[in-house]
């Protein structure tokens, strides 16, 4: 078979080994660049994860009221304010912990701002 009429391999072979020059580069190395991370869309909330400090800590409290009164908290969400998926038999498969954290950095409730 004749190179020139290949899928493409012949061409590809020209760049295999070969410095490649970086076209976003000097975006990046002058912080010019932007990433998922840097757009601010209408209405956007970002969410924190409060994780368990202990493991097999029996869950006595979670001053929801507190969290609520902080500026720009929208929402604090604990296991009983979400929905169980219909595959969620153990409760391993839960979002977040429901009376007990099994293990530390388990998470307790999701805060949102």
């Amino acid at each position: 078979m004749d190179a020139s009429r290949g899928h493409g391999h012949a061409k590809m072979a020209l760049h295999v080994g070969r410095r490649m020059p970086r076209v976003d580069g000097k975006e990046k190395v002058t912080a010019a660049a932007r990433y998922t991370e840097d757009l601010r869309l209408p209405g956007l909330l970002h969410a924190r994860l409060l994780l368990s400090p202990h493991p097999h800590a029996r869950i006595v409290r979670v001053a929801k009221e507190a969290a609520l009164a902080v500026e720009g908290v929208v929402a604090v969400l604990l296991a009983e304010d979400l929905p169980i998926a219909e595959d969620a038999t153990r409760e391993e498969h839960l979002l977040l912990a429901s009376g007990e954290a099994r293990f530390t950095g388990h998470p307790v409730a999701a805060v949102l701002a």
